[in-house]
């Protein structure tokens, strides 16, 4: 397990606010992946995360729930530039459509509809980063993390772990 304040961490940040760029970052600093089967964690609401692991799916709406499972965990909310978050978000939706059902599951449990709506996924993401930012009141196991102003100092302080001197990773990028 990495070094650090937490044993554990959870990005709560929506799709298409840095997540993949994110999950470099932590496999980078020794963090693994633990990958959720959404159906099963649908069915059951149960999310076994092993010590030294991020969870990167299905916790971007239940993460009061992950905060009383894990109080040593910490929880990354990834913040990006509104419109080009619509437009990239719009761009995904349309290129990958719900076709299976876990994936009309995710879409619906994270993002409220199947399809894109403008006005909707604005309103959406307005109020996920302020209850978010509202639930942890900024305490110590909360980082906000802004795509394309933050990088490895900023991530690496808050995980109280050296950080790194190397260029944030960009992953997943869109033309959008």
């Amino acid at each position: 397990m990495p070094a650090g304040h937490f044993n554990r961490l959870f990005l709560i940040g929506l799709p298409k606010t840095g997540t993949h760029s994110m999950m470099a970052a932590l496999e980078r600093l020794g963090w693994v992946r633990h990958k959720i089967d959404s159906l099963e964690y649908y069915r059951t609401g149960r999310m076994e995360v092993p010590e030294g692991c991020f969870v990167a799916d299905e916790a971007q709406r239940d993460y009061w729930y992950l905060d009383d499972l894990y109080p040593a965990a910490g929880f990354i909310l990834m913040d990006r530039d509104r419109a080009s978050w619509l437009a990239s978000l719009e761009a995904h939706m349309k290129a990958r459509p719900p076709d299976a059902d876990s994936r009309r599951l995710r879409r619906i449990g994270i993002l409220g509809l199947l399809n894109f709506n403008r006005d909707y996924h604005n309103c959406l993401y307005e109020r996920h980063f302020h209850e978010v930012a509202e639930f942890f009141n900024h305490g110590r196991n909360f980082h906000v993390h802004r795509l394309g102003r933050e990088g490895y100092p900023e991530l690496c302080d808050w995980l109280g772990v050296p950080a790194i001197d190397e260029p944030w990773p960009h992953e997943n990028r869109s033309a959008a």
